[in-house]
């Protein structure tokens, strides 16, 4: 395993497997998932339980709802995609960016 990435790391590349593609994408929804909970111990995050919880009790709390909650959704639904367990179901970078570029188009 690579070191200091322990909580961004997608579950094969953690259990011993190359990084690929698909393991960056399920790292840049760990990366989401910690933007918009606020929380800041990746090593004990459990991003699948966090991002399944609903709008207000997944964001961070310092927000004080200052967010757009649709938007806030788009990048929760986005990130839950990212970290499937099984690689093949993780959209590609090309999709997550039309996803969250999306969001620029609509504010």
């Amino acid at each position: 395993m690579i070191t200091n990435t322990r909580g961004y790391a997608a579950p094969e590349v953690s259990s011993g497997g190359a990084l690929t593609t698909k393991s960056e994408v399920y790292s840049f929804g760990v990366v989401l998932c910690v933007l918009l909970s606020g929380q800041t111990d990746v090593a004990a995050l459990n991003p699948v339980a966090l991002l399944k919880q609903k709008l207000k009790r997944l964001m961070d709390p310092k927000l004080e709802k200052s967010y757009n909650g649709s938007q806030a959704r788009t990048i929760q639904q986005t990130a839950l995609k990212c970290i499937q367990r099984d690689p093949m179901q993780r959209p590609d970078m090309i999709r997550v960016e039309a996803w969250l570029r999306s969001l620029l188009l609509h504010t």
